[in-house]
């Protein structure tokens, strides 16, 4: 299932590589977004680790908006169960929303970050391992997950512009 929003995108981001981040891709993110100490470093594990213990305190929390706030404002997020969603930060918080308020009600995450890697100044390639402990729903029980983050930086703030959730079947 293929879900988008409409998204402005310049001709200039439809040709360019994928590697090179854009001017206006995170577009409008200002100050109150920026994660202190998050800034851009040569050590793409310190943007990698911070994501994760961003969005782990979110949905511990239950806190949609918490968890899309460390999304970019175009983002391709593949779930657990391979439905792409395209969309910015505020649609993925609110499918998030819903899961923690339906499915994944009183659940828990721990995110462990396995590594990372800049591809490029400004993007950050990340795999990490996730645990999940859910108390009833489609994936009741403890469940482990391999993800694939490309994390972007603009203006000392880092945000995630692909997700890609994959659970490990044992």
């Amino acid at each position: 299932m293929n879900h988008t929003l409409t998204a402005p995108v310049a001709a200039e981001q439809t040709t360019a590589r994928a590697t090179t981040v854009r001017p206006g891709l995170l577009g409008g993110l200002g100050a109150a977004r920026k994660r202190e100490g998050a800034a851009m470093s040569n050590d793409p594990q310190q943007p990698a680790k911070a994501f994760f213990a961003a969005i782990e305190s979110a949905w511990n929390a239950a806190d949609g908006e918490r968890y899309g706030a460390e999304f970019a404002d175009v983002t391709d997020f593949v779930n657990i169960r391979g439905e792409h969603h395209h969309g910015d930060g505020s649609y993925i918080g609110a499918a998030h929303q819903g899961i923690f308020d339906s499915i994944y009600r009183g659940s828990s995450v721990r995110y462990e970050l396995d590594d990372a890697r800049l591809v490029a100044p400004g993007v950050v390639v990340a795999n990490a391992t996730s645990t999940l402990d859910a108390p009833s729903g489609p994936l009741a029980g403890v469940h482990s997950s391999k993800m694939t983050v490309v994390l972007v930086e603009e203006g000392g703030s880092w945000k995630a512009t692909a997700f890609h959730n994959t659970l490990v079947v044992n």
